[in-house]
């Protein structure tokens, strides 16, 4: 997901950013149709669903209460968590990664 403030800093600091306007997908923008949930996973215990978003770089977990579901229980979202950021450059500590196959990051 994008950080916090994010579209302001485009704002602030975009060269292109008076060209663009934004302020409908603001208005529209709501998780429940932007997690893009792409796999899952059960907990060994079976209480717990893992959902990754992929697209967003993170994790749901789904709390899961066992026996039967009425209108009132059921699963629900217990926390998201984002998987952050990876530095591929030679600064981030890695050999950088190679695009186009041509074994030049090896």
């Amino acid at each position: 997901p994008l950080p916090l403030g994010a579209l302001e800093y485009w704002d602030d600091h975009s060269d292109i950013a008076a060209d663009v306007d934004f302020s409908a997908a603001r208005a529209s923008y709501v998780p429940a149709t932007n997690l893009e949930p792409e796999y899952l996973g059960w907990s060994a215990d079976d209480t717990k669903i893992f959902v990754n978003l992929q697209e967003n770089s993170a994790i749901i977990t789904v709390s899961v209460p066992s026996g039967a579901w009425d209108g009132s229980s059921g699963p629900s979202a217990t926390r998201i968590d984002a998987l952050g950021l990876k530095d591929w450059s030679d600064a981030g500590g890695t050999a950088g990664i190679d695009l186009v196959k041509d074994g030049d990051c090896v």
